[in-house]
């Protein structure tokens, strides 16, 4: 299942913070598979914790893994 699909699905769930995380990844996607965790949390104003929970709870292992 594609992690855009997940993202999208599980939107209703997702807290404040990982809204603002899900929104920025949906509408960049392409820049996101270049981005860092350090350099997406920057982006979205968040701790870099913040996208590793968030990358957690759409299910996978962490930021990496969702790129993939």
């Amino acid at each position: 299942m594609s992690c855009l699909y997940r993202i999208k699905a599980n939107q209703a769930h997702f807290t404040n913070t990982e809204k603002k995380i899900a929104t920025y990844i949906i509408d960049h996607k392409v820049d996101v598979l270049m981005m860092s965790v350090q350099e997406l949390a920057s982006a979205v104003k968040t701790s870099p914790a913040a996208v590793i929970r968030f990358s957690k709870k759409v299910g996978y292992s962490g930021f990496s893994e969702l790129k993939l």
